[in-house]
């Protein structure tokens, strides 16, 4: 999925950007939030309560994932999704082909390219109205939160995913090491710039969150959702300008 949003740049107008897309609902509107109006015109009661959702909401969850109603419809295959999983595999081989001689050089640009996007990212979060308020939220924990179990559960899942723990690859490189190689350092090396690698993304996220609150005229609680899919859309929101920010909020 990550692969294929990055194409969708190349298009004059990135499709998160607005509604009126094949994807989108009656309930798309760049005006997020809850509003009562003559909702007749959508199949609704009159002056019914509509809670609007936001084009990258709607361009993520029903154009990139198309979720289904349940385990019961597993859907169809996304070509687009398809064809862009086959491009990346095919790029993973050609990087390790030739063993550690090619994957090695390939990892002077994985290595570096990720912390330029998140650079990015954070001077555009940052240049948003609102950043300040999703910053310093992020800054301020709540640590009652570290009384819930799914807290942790959710800190475990996150510390395993980006470490790659279990999945081979820390086993398989560490295995090209000199004999006396300090692994101890090693180990205590890596998961410190891991750690601090999605210290540093955080504010990213949470720049583009004070933006979004900034919009709703929401706490920055508020609009902080648990799961990767709200930091996806955080990051699809501060990729490029909207014409939100311009316009200020609206009432559609």
């Amino acid at each position: 999925m990550e692969s294929f949003v990055p194409l969708s740049l190349v298009c004059s107008e990135v499709p998160w950007k607005s509604c009126g897309n094949s994807w989108n609902t009656a309930s798309c509107s760049e005006a997020w939030g809850n509003f009562t109006s003559n909702c007749t015109s959508i199949g609704q009661p009159l002056n019914c309560t509509i809670k609007l959702t936001s084009p990258s909401e709607e361009f993520w969850e029903r154009y990139i994932l198309a979720i289904s109603n349940g385990v019961d419809d597993p859907g169809n295959i996304r070509l687009p999704l398809a064809t862009t999983l086959l491009i990346a595999w095919t790029v993973v081989y050609f990087c390790i082909c030739k063993g550690i001689k090619s994957s090695g050089k390939v990892a002077y640009f994985t290595a570096t390219f990720p912390y330029l996007i998140l650079l990015a990212l954070l001077i555009r979060g940052a240049t948003l109205p609102g950043a300040v308020d999703g910053i310093i939220f992020y800054l301020k924990p709540d640590f009652n939160k570290l009384l819930e179990p799914q807290v942790w559960i959710d800190a475990a899942s996150q510390i395993f995913f980006s470490l790659s723990v279990g999945l081979g690859g820390l086993v398989t490189f560490a295995s090209y090491n000199k004999f006396h190689n300090n692994c101890e350092r090693d180990a205590v090396v890596v998961s410190t710039i891991n750690c601090l690698t999605s210290l540093f993304g955080g504010f990213a996220i949470f720049s583009v969150m004070g933006f979004m609150a900034h919009t709703l005229n929401k706490e920055v609680s508020e609009v902080v959702s648990s799961g990767k899919q709200r930091c996806k859309q955080s990051c699809l929101q501060g990729a490029l300008p909207l014409k939100l920010e311009r316009r200020g909020p609206e009432r559609r």
